[in-house]
């Protein structure tokens, strides 16, 4: 379902909001990226203030937005540079 949306809508950048469902549209974008013959960003928006399941952390992504330095701080150590 996730790559017959992305591939309908031909998305220049994907906004994930929910830490639970980042594994389908990363691996989605893999093939969206093969079909479309370009690259398309993929950015994680961070909603939990105080903590955050590591879950939200995936080193896939091109941008990781957080609202706390605590949790850029979480994001390096699960290996997102991009906080």
């Amino acid at each position: 379902a996730a790559k017959k949306i992305l591939r309908g809508q031909e998305p220049d950048l994907v906004v994930s909001v929910h830490p639970m469902c980042q594994h389908v549209p990363l691996s989605a974008r893999t093939w969206l990226e093969k079909v479309l013959k370009r690259p398309v960003k993929f950015a994680t928006v961070v909603t939990d203030l105080g903590s955050a399941h590591p879950m939200w952390f995936d080193k896939r992504v091109d941008a990781c937005f957080v609202p706390t330095q605590r949790l850029a701080k979480n994001a390096r150590y699960y290996g997102v540079s991009n906080v």
